[in-house]
């Protein structure tokens, strides 16, 4: 199981940000739900939603249905940062908070490294600052993806796009559950992990 100590995102996700994140990624998506496609079969088919990891951070956690509320994303995108000719930017999770749904905090999904692990856990958080910041996109089947602007796996160096994703029994701080991460490269360390496919599929809201 993998872990990790959030005690200083926990104090830094206090300060709550109202609205879209329009500062960096002034256009917003339709709203998606994220369905995982994979060969484990009690994967296969299932969605992934938010779920409560500490003070205004929440995980991609797996659920065998599409929630209205919590399992809505928005994926915000520029009109300059492409790569192989898909839009790139931050998946955005509106969280409600004051008990008024018309308090949100617009929350970008980021990433958790620890240099002993080659498994990222993936969190999102208010605001659309910091280089813990998860920029992905699209591709033209609706799979999300991590890209990179240079690939070095090839000859000559060039873009590419990576659909690492898979779900671990993950722990966050006191937070244990079934969740998305990102595998940087090769086999996950953590045998738990299964490899997914996560694609956006139209929301009814």
């Amino acid at each position: 199981m993998l872990g990790f100590t959030f005690t200083s995102l926990a104090l830094a996700a206090t300060t709550i940000i109202s609205g879209t994140l329009a500062q960096k990624f002034p256009n917003q998506s339709a709203p998606y739900n994220l369905k995982l496609l994979s060969d484990e079969p009690t994967l296969d088919g299932k969605f992934l939603s938010a779920c409560h990891s500490g003070a205004a951070i929440e995980q991609l956690c797996v659920s065998n249905t599409a929630a209205t509320t919590s399992g809505v994303f928005y994926l915000n995108t520029t009109d300059s940062s492409t790569v192989s000719g898909f839009d790139t930017g931050v998946l955005v999770y509106n969280l409600n908070y004051g008990g008024d749904a018309n308090l949100i905090a617009s929350s970008a999904l980021r990433f958790a490294f620890n240099p002993a692990t080659n498994v990222v856990l993936s969190y999102f958080q208010p605001g659309d600052e910091g280089t813990d910041i998860a920029i992905v996109g699209l591709d033209a089947e609706s799979k999300l993806f991590i890209p990179s602007y240079v690939d070095d796996v090839v000859t000559p160096n060039g873009t590419g796009l990576f659909y690492q994703w898979h779900v671990c029994n993950t722990q966050f701080g006191s937070y244990k559950y079934l969740a998305l991460a990102w595998v940087t490269y090769g086999a996950p360390l953590d045998g738990d992990c299964k490899a997914v496919n996560v694609s956006a599929v139209p929301a009814a809201v």
